[in-house]
């Protein structure tokens, strides 16, 4: 995968609504995403106020204001493995819009996520 095809994806349930790019206003610290802290059935799903990740060279910060989570997902969910990292946030299915890139870095390579 291309450095420049490189995005941070953070799959937010619920983020400030006055995000913006504007001089003088930032992207916020934390954010409010759906995540699991073990494996189990949906009542394991909770919400966590999460920081908002730092994109390095290579990366831009997208945010998702609504996320899918596919049926496939139920099984990380379920059994979400050994080298599991929590909390995760699970749904990789969004409608992502580019908030943030390191100088130098528009994002204008970017071709997928």
């Amino acid at each position: 995968m291309k450095a420049a095809a490189l995005a941070i994806v953070a799959a937010v349930v619920c983020v400030h609504s006055h995000w913006a790019r504007a001089a003088g206003r930032t992207v916020p610290d934390t954010m409010m995403a759906a995540a699991i802290d073990k494996g189990g059935g949906p009542e394991v799903l909770v919400i966590h106020r999460l920081r908002v990740p730092t994109p390095k060279a290579g990366e831009v910060l997208v945010a998702v204001r609504t996320a899918g989570v596919g049926a496939w997902e139920a099984a990380t969910r379920q059994e979400p493995g050994s080298s599991a990292q929590f909390p995760m946030v699970l749904g990789s299915d969004g409608a992502p819009k580019i908030e943030q890139a390191p100088s130098g870095n528009p994002g204008s390579g970017l071709s997928h996520f």
